[in-house]
C-alpha cells in the first residue's frame, strides 16, 4: 500500500527537522574531535596532587563523543614522613565513556574500563544533579592483583594473589543546619564484598607498621615489626550499608540511624584463623561513625618451622591482646571511625556481660563498653587524733559526821569533826572538765 504524498508543509518540517538534526550530529562530532582532554588529564593530576604523584602516559580520544582512553597510568603515594615506603599502582589503562543523552537529565553518567594487569574493573559511576545530588557506584572488579593495591598506606603488608570485588552503593548530598552542602554516609545505601582464592597475606619482606594513637608506643614501631606471610586458602567477606529512616532531630519512635554491618567474614587458612565482628552507626561524616567490632585470632604452631613463619607467628602473639578461653587473641573495636580503640578485652558470642550492663546488645555478640560510676574520694583523716572529752568528775560526797568515841592523839576536834582540808589543796578543789591533746 502506497503512502499518500506529502504536503508542503509536511516536507519542510522534515527538512527542518534534519537540518537540526545533522546540525547537532556535526556538532557532537566537532566537540569530540576538539574537547581538550589534555586539560582533562591536567586537571585529574592537579586533584590527586595532595596525596599522590601521578603520570599519564597519553590521552586518546574515541571515535563516538564522550569516549577517551587514558593510557599507562601511575599513582605513586606521597609517605608520610621519612623512611616509609611509597606505594605504586600502574594502571594499564582507564577508558571512559561519558552518557551524553544522560546530560539532558542533568546527571553525568560514566561508564568504566579499567585493566590493571589481567585483572579489570568495569561498572558506572554516576553523578545526579552533576555531583550536587551525591553518588553512585556500580563496579565489578576481577583478577585483580593484590600486590598494586596501596595497603601500605594504612601500614599493611601487600595481599600476594589475585582478588575479586562488587561496589554497589551510593552517597546522598544533604544540607547541614548551616546550609552546607555534604555526603551524607547515615543514608548510604549498598553492598560491597571482596574474595579471593590460594591467596597470602604479606610477602615476607615488607613490614608491618600499625598505626597507633599513643606516640610513645608509636615510636617503638616506627621501623616497623618483621612480619613473613600467612597463607589463605580461601577469602570471603561482605558488608551492607543500611540507610537511616527518618530524621534524628524529629525525635520520632520510628527514627532508625543508619548502618554498616559486615554480614559475612570467612576465612579458611592452614596459618591460622581469624573471626571478625565489626559493624558502625553512621554519622554524616563518616569519620565520626561509631564502631563496635571484635577481632578473634590465633596462629598455629606449624610457622614455628621456618624462620620466615618465625616472624609471622612473633608479630601475631605479641600484639598485646590476651589468649582467651577459646584459644583465641581478642581485640576489642569501640569508639570513632577516625580514632578507634583497639582494647585488650574478651570479645565476641560467647563474652559474659556483666549484670546490669548493655554488654552484649551489640551486633553479632559485640559487647558495648560498660560504664561505671567513679568512686567517691576518700575522707582525709586527721594527722593528730583527738581523745573524746572526759566527763566531769563528781564533787565529793561529805564525809558523814559521826561521834566516835575520842581516842587519845585523834586528829579529831573537840566537835567529832572530820578535820577540813586546808584551802587551795588538790583534794579540796573538784577536777574541771576539759580535752587532752596528744
Amino acid at each position: 500500500m502506497a503512502l499518500p504524498p506529502l504536503g508542503r508543509r509536511q516536507r519542510l518540517a522534515l527538512r527542518y527537522a534534519g537540518i537540526v538534526l545533522g546540525t547537532l550530529v556535526v556538532f557532537v562530532f566537532a566537540l569530540q574531535a576538539t574537547f581538550p582532554y589534555d586539560r582533562v588529564r591536567d586537571k585529574v593530576i592537579e586533584e590527586l596532587s595532595p596525596s599522590y604523584d601521578v603520570s599519564i602516559g597519553s590521552v586518546d580520544r574515541g571515535i563516538m563523543p564522550g569516549s577517551v582512553t587514558f593510557k599507562s597510568v601511575t599513582l605513586t603515594s606521597r609517605p608520610a614522613k621519612a623512611g616509609d615506603v611509597a606505594s605504586v599502582l600502574f594502571v594499564d589503562s582507564i577508558h571512559v565513556d561519558l552518557g551524553i543523552l544522560s546530560l539532558i537529565g542533568m546527571t553525568a553518567s560514566v561508564d568504566l574500563d579499567v585493566k590493571i594487569g589481567a585483572g579489570r574493573i568495569k561498572g558506572n559511576v554516576s553523578l545526579p544533579k552533576f555531583g550536587r545530588a551525591g553518588f553512585k557506584i556500580d563496579v565489578v572488579g576481577t583478577d585483580l592483583p593484590g600486590r598494586d593495591i596501596p595497603l601500605s598506606t594504612w601500614g599493611m603488608p601487600p595481599v600476594i594473589g589475585k582478588l575479586d570485588a562488587t561496589i554497589d552503593l551510593s552517597v546522598p548530598i544533604t544540607k547541614t543546619k548551616s546550609g552546607r552542602e555534604m555526603r551524607d554516609w547515615s543514608k548510604a545505601d549498598g553492598d560491597i564484598s571482596l574474595g579471593c582464592t590460594a591467596c597470602a597475606f604479606g610477602d615476607g619482606k615488607t613490614k608491618l607498621k600499625p598505626l597507633l594513637k599513643n606516640r610513645s608506643q608509636q615510636a617503638l614501631v616506627a621501623d616497623g615489626i618483621e612480619f613473613g606471610k600467612l597463607s589463605i586458602d580461601s577469602l570471603a567477606i561482605e558488608a551492607k550499608f543500611t540507610p537511616a529512616v527518618g530524621e534524628p532531630d524529629a525525635h520520632s519512635s520510628g527514627y532508625k540511624p543508619g548502618k554498616f554491618d559486615v554480614t559475612k567474614f570467612e576465612l579458611k587458612s592452614r596459618d591460622g584463623e581469624l573471626h571478625v565482628d565489626y559493624s558502625m552507626t553512621l554519622a554524616p561524616e563518616l569519620d565520626e561513625s561509631e564502631v563496635a567490632g571484635c577481632l578473634r585470632f590465633n596462629v598455629s604452631e606449624n610457622l614455628l618451622k621456618t624462620e620466615e613463619g618465625k616472624k609471622t607467628y612473633a608479630s601475631v602473639t605479641t600484639s598485646g591482646a590476651e589468649k582467651r578461653a577459646d584459644g583465641l587473641f581478642h581485640i576489642k573495636l569501640s569508639h570513632h571511625l577516625k580514632d578507634m580503640q583497639r582494647l585488650n578485652l574478651e570479645c565476641g558470642p560467647n563474652a559474659k556481660p556483666t549484670p546490669g550492663s548493655d554488654e552484649g546488645s551489640g551486633p553479632r555478640g559485640v559487647m558495648r563498653p560498660t560504664i561505671h560510676p567513679m568512686p567517691e574520694p576518700p575522707v582525709a583523716k586527721p594527722s593528730v587524733e583527738a581523745k573524746p572529752e572526759p566527763k566531769p568528775a563528781e564533787p565529793p560526797k561529805p564525809a558523814e559526821i559521826t561521834k566516835p568515841a575520842k581516842p587519845e592523839g585523834s586528829a579529831v576536834n573537840p566537835e567529832g569533826s572530820a578535820a577540813a582540808a586546808p584551802e587551795g589543796s588538790a583534794e579540796a578543789q573538784p577536777e574541771q572538765p576539759g580535752q587532752q591533746i596528744q
